[in-house]
């Protein structure tokens, strides 16, 4: 069965973007949520196994708050996925106890392995929980005898010699606990000591190499050997229980070292997906450079284009107001003349009365 993810997120484009190359992925992302309010209330509903949470959201609560609140009430685990990164935030949101911190723009690869990983230490934490659980519980236990309270063996145990010897047997039980926590503390501090020791003869052991070209020291994949000269040199004055914890504390060395050359493996790995990532953003960067330029480009020819029809509509207004004034004159040329005309035809009017 797919894990069930909300994805909380204020811009709806970006959050149907991310819902299809999740579902695309192979999980399942029924819907999303786009404030910290209906996130809480989505999460209670829904239950999925992980939430993908925008911090910046609309409304009073935020998402981190709204992270907090399901963290604490469902115990799902929680993605940030944000643009901003400035301290505050960050230890706002890491009080909260997230499994990722993903900055925006982010590569989906990058995505899907916290989530898998998220969901893997949520589910191992889970099962940890339900085992501790089960092991407080004795009437659950498969096997083995019955573990009973020091203040229930009266009850159960009516003969008083066997419960003196039950309550021997349990102050035994507990100074061998003791005994063992010390022993355990003991071990530690001597660890330390023969880390120091260690140091020691690593550096005498140099010293020894540039007197004498026959003594041998090689590294050997980044392996510590501790060959017969040194044991020769440096182990002769030492007991017994030196030596084996030298010897073994040489194994533990060589695990660390192991660890470390996959610790390095992995961070050469992580250093070719952030350069990854900075390539697609620098693609990016250039390619939106690119169009702001244009977009610049094409601003200046319509500034241009509109002072050019700005200047024509000047011009034409002008000879516009220009043709209506002589239209204007010429009308009242007309009216003159048509007066004068109506004078003359009433005066040879008269004249032919007159007549």
């Amino acid at each position: 069965m797919p894990a069930k993810i909300l994805i909380v997120e204020d811009e709806g484009l970006t959050a149907m973007e991310l819902q299809r190359k999740l579902k695309s992925a192979g999980y399942d992302v029924p819907t999303f949520a786009f404030s910290g309010k209906e996130a809480i209330k989505k999460a209670e509903e829904l239950k999925p196994d992980l939430v993908l949470m925008d911090i910046f959201l609309k409304g009073k609560i935020d998402g981190i708050d709204a992270a907090d609140q399901i963290k604490k009430d469902l115990g799902i685990p929680i993605i940030y996925l944000t643009a901003h990164g400035d301290a505050n935030t960050k230890e706002r949101a890491k009080n909260t106890g997230p499994s990722a911190y993903l900055l925006k723009p982010f590569d989906i690869d990058v995505l899907q392995k916290n989530i898998d990983k998220a969901l893997y230490d949520h589910k191992r934490d889970k099962e940890n929980y339900n085992d501790f659980k089960n092991l407080s519980e004795p009437e659950k236990l498969p096997s083995g005898p019955k573990i009973i309270k020091s203040s229930q063996i009266d009850d159960i145990i009516p003969d008083n010699t066997q419960k003196e010897e039950n309550h021997l047997i349990l102050e035994n039980h507990r100074k061998q606990i003791k005994n063992l926590e010390n022993e355990k503390s003991e071990l530690l501090y001597r660890i330390e000591q023969y880390k120091d020791s260690l140091a020691k003869l690593e550096e005498n052991l140099k010293i020894q190499m540039e007197l004498n070209s026959d003594v041998i020291f090689e590294p050997e994949d980044g392996k510590m050997l501790i060959n017969d000269p040194l044991n020769k040199i440096s182990m002769d004055n030492a007991n017994e229980e030196i030596k084996d914890s030298l010897r073994r504390y040489e194994r533990q060395y060589n695990v660390l070292m192991d660890e470390n050359k996959t610790l390095r493996e992995n961070k050469s790995q992580l250093k070719k997906q952030v350069g990854k990532v900075k390539k697609e953003y620098l693609e990016m960067e250039k390619e939106f450079k690119d169009q702001l330029k244009t977009l610049k480009s094409q601003i200046a020819n319509f500034k241009k284009a509109n002072k050019s029809l700005n200047n024509d509509y000047v011009m034409l207004e002008k000879r516009a107001i220009s043709f209506k004034d002589n239209y204007e004159m010429k009308i009242n040329e007309l009216i003159q003349e048509r007066n004068q005309e109506a004078e003359k035809r009433k005066f040879l009017e008269k004249q032919l009365e007159n007549i």
